[in-house]
């Protein structure tokens, strides 16, 4: 599902798309967990960059922006605007 997923070849609303969409709500809510402690000093320079390196590969998937554009206001304005920032730095 997941390789299908990113690549946005999921019918919207499928049993496949259900799961894909709650895979990534977890992987968003770890995200946006990790920005919360690195803002609140729990997580390094380093170790914060590692993370937000692999957000940035997995966020260029077709599917996975998709995903983003639907469900994106159910996260903090803080971690939004981080996602918002590593799209820019590839459009």
């Amino acid at each position: 599902i997941v390789p299908r997923g990113a690549r946005g070849e999921l019918e919207l609303g499928s049993p496949e798309d259900v799961a894909f969409d709650q895979l990534l709500t977890g992987m968003f809510r770890e995200w946006e967990n990790a920005l919360y402690q690195y803002e609140n000093g729990l997580f390094d320079e380093p170790e914060f960059n590692a993370r937000r390196q692999a957000w940035q590969g997995f966020v260029r998937s077709p599917g996975v922006r998709a995903f983003w554009e639907r469900r994106k206001e159910n996260f903090s304005p803080n971690f939004r605007s981080e996602i918002e920032r590593i799209i820019a730095e590839f459009e």
